[in-house]
């Protein structure tokens, strides 16, 4: 017998998820820092990716003891990033997952650690919001990733049952946040050496995750 085992909600993280922004993130990084006079790191930026941009910059201010205001620094970043965000492309596959998701009538909710404008605007821009249900931003939460918060806001939002909702990530972050929610999580990743929270299934790319929730099963 042959039967459909869709799940109802896909939750999406935005930045390398379905944007393909992480270059410009790590740029954006090191532009903050070097402004300050302050050498940058792969490392350091791959330990930061995840939170809110506000909890970002707030560490950065405690790890180089920087002397200007927390909210002059929070600004800057922004700018720095806000100056070509727009120009950022879906990630390879994005489209095509969305337009399977919504053709199956499955929720579509985006949980991000970037701002709600930006991510409704980057939306708009690459004609995927009229896909999306709804979005969870850094100003829903008091906690950001890798907190749980983000997810559980989401999997109430979603009004289904949490065995039917599965989470895309693609940072540690991310995935922790989504795992300890309780949900079911993909991460977008091919870094098999990475300490993953258990449970999570690693795929390739979105290809690999259309194939995997909605190819037909056999029973």
């Amino acid at each position: 017998m042959i039967l459909h085992n869709y799940p109802n909600t896909i939750l999406l993280d935005l930045d390398g998820t379905i944007a393909d922004s992480l270059k410009l993130l790590k740029f954006s990084y090191k532009k903050f820092l070097n402004n300050l006079h302050l050498d940058a790191s792969d490392t350091e930026f791959d330990s930061l990716n995840g939170p809110p941009i506000t909890e970002v910059v707030s560490k950065l201010k405690k790890i180089y003891s920087l002397n200007e205001e927390e909210h002059i620094l929070i600004r800057n970043y922004f700018d720095i990033i806000d100056a070509s965000y727009m120009n950022v492309k879906p990630i390879p596959g994005a489209s095509s997952f969305l337009k399977k998701a919504h053709s199956l009538n499955c929720r579509i909710g985006v949980v991000t650690s970037n701002t709600k404008k930006r991510t409704i605007s980057w939306l708009k821009n690459v004609n995927f919001y009229h896909m999306i249900d709804f979005v969870i931003s850094s100003e829903d939460v008091i906690n950001g990733k890798p907190n749980p918060e983000p997810y559980i806001l989401a999997f109430k939002k979603s009004y289904t049952q949490i065995d039917s909702i599965v989470v895309i990530e693609d940072s540690l972050q991310g995935a922790r946040s989504s795992v300890d929610a309780g949900l079911r999580t993909l991460v977008l990743s091919s870094n098999n050496k990475q300490q993953w929270p258990d449970k999570v299934e690693l795929i390739s790319s979105l290809k690999e995750a259309s194939e995997k929730l909605w190819d037909l099963k056999l029973f």
